[in-house]
């Protein structure tokens, strides 16, 4: 797995998943309808995706 992947997947690690209006509508709409979801690793300190990444275009 990749090492990004293990982090951000460990046991305690906030995620917030919503959007620009994150609701439990927009979320079901995001999934149903737009099938992807913006998730947010608060406690990060942020940068981009490798695109080798194992989640990079993943769907």
């Amino acid at each position: 797995m990749d090492e990004l992947v293990e982090r951000l997947s460990a046991e305690g690690q906030k995620a917030v998943a919503g959007g620009p209006g994150p609701s439990v509508e927009d979320l079901q709409r995001r999934i149903t309808e737009m099938r992807y979801v913006f998730i947010k690793f608060p406690d990060t300190r942020g940068g981009r995706l490798s695109p080798n990444s194992a989640t990079a275009g993943s769907r």
